[in-house]
């Protein structure tokens, strides 16, 4: 009985504990590092829906190189995210101090739903910018390593998706005097997606995973099936651990929560489209939406990306898109599609 040759284990150890998560905003535990001009490393937006295109493989290394293959792209809507605040860190130790922080008088809208909104007085405060920036520079020790944060705010009202917006933090890239003079400028106002990607560049992805309840070894660890004539159970664990010690271990599968979990990918091609674009690829999309909506979304009113794949999590929800932290020795060019299907629609598109 037993295997015959070895079998890796079925079911990732590496995403325990396989637990809801708490909140349905994806975190971003780290960035990349960012030596070029000033900017945003990340951005956020809401998940529409899928498609799938026609593309010419360009990947020398690929079986498929000169031909045209099918591929399927995500839809992300991604109204501008407003400035609210900028925060100073202070490396030490290997973990992060916040110094001090620096908020905007014009709030956006629908903040209040979110947490209570400052006094007429703290706003008053709040109006010499400059003071306050040089205040925290004297707290800052040149021997230590300094970042720059931004406190962003989604605006999911322009697209008419919900009125509470979603507050995060996103560094910013480049040195730390011309990070921190950049995250000053735009304090207050909104930045869009172009501002942040370019078109064919690499991105990763986080989002909550749809949820499944409570699921069984099959679907949860992809446990095998055991044989049709197997006693009392066939989609279960063949054994769960000895008799003595009575102890199962926590390595061994067993039923419970799947879905609602935080996932990442990696190294996604995007292909960016602004609110007023033009672009063939552009305008067939927000014309397949416009007919009767998109299913479980409804019609794209702003800015939105196309992601080549799959990304985590269901319609309408929340992704935070980071620059990709691997290094890819791949060119970043845009990607040329000869054809699109989208919302039980086609076309050609010509080059």
């Amino acid at each position: 009985m037993g295997r015959k040759f070895h079998q890796p284990r079925r079911g990732s150890l590496a995403f325990r504990p396989r637990a809801r998560k708490k909140t349905r905003e994806p975190r971003i535990r780290n960035w990349p590092e960012w030596n070029e001009e000033p900017r945003l490393l990340g951005f956020a937006g809401y998940k529409v829906g899928m498609g799938d295109c026609t593309i010419p493989e360009t990947r020398e290394g690929s079986p498929f190189y000169g031909t045209e293959i099918q591929t399927p792209f995500t839809i992300v809507e991604t109204p501008p995210l407003f400035v609210a605040a900028v925060r100073i860190y202070e490396e030490e130790h290997g973990a992060l101090n916040c110094i001090g922080e620096v908020w905007t008088t014009k709030l956006p809208k629908y903040l209040n739903r979110v947490f209570t909104p400052p006094s007429d007085e703290t706003l008053k405060e709040w109006e010499d910018i400059e003071k306050r920036v040089n205040e925290l520079k004297e707290k800052l020790d040149p021997n230590k390593k300094n970042v720059v944060r931004v406190i962003a705010v989604t605006q999911p009202h322009l697209i008419k998706l919900k009125k509470k917006p979603d507050v995060f933090e996103i560094q910013v890239g480049g040195e730390f005097d011309k990070a921190l003079e950049y995250a000053i400028s735009k304090l207050g106002q909104t930045i869009r997606i172009n501002e942040v990607f370019e078109v064919g560049e690499c991105v990763d992805v986080f989002g909550i995973t749809k949820g499944k309840g409570f699921a069984g070894v099959v679907k949860r660890f992809g446990v095998k099936r055991k044989s049709h004539k197997s006693r009392k159970t066939v989609r279960e664990v063949g054994s769960i651990g000895p008799i003595k010690p009575a102890h199962v271990m926590s390595t061994i599968p067993r039923a419970g929560q799947l879905g609602v979990h935080q996932r990442m990918v990696y190294s996604r091609v995007i292909h960016i489209s602004l609110e007023d674009a033009k672009d063939p690829i552009s305008a067939f999309i927000r014309e397949a939406a416009e007919k009767g909506g998109i299913k479980h979304y409804g019609i794209l009113r702003s800015d939105f990306l196309m992601l080549k794949g799959s990304i985590p999590g269901p319609s309408r929800s929340l992704v935070k898109l980071r620059k990709s932290i691997r290094k890819l020795h791949l060119p970043r060019m845009p990607i040329k599609i000869t054809a699109i299907s989208f919302n039980n629609k086609y076309t050609m598109v010509e080059s």
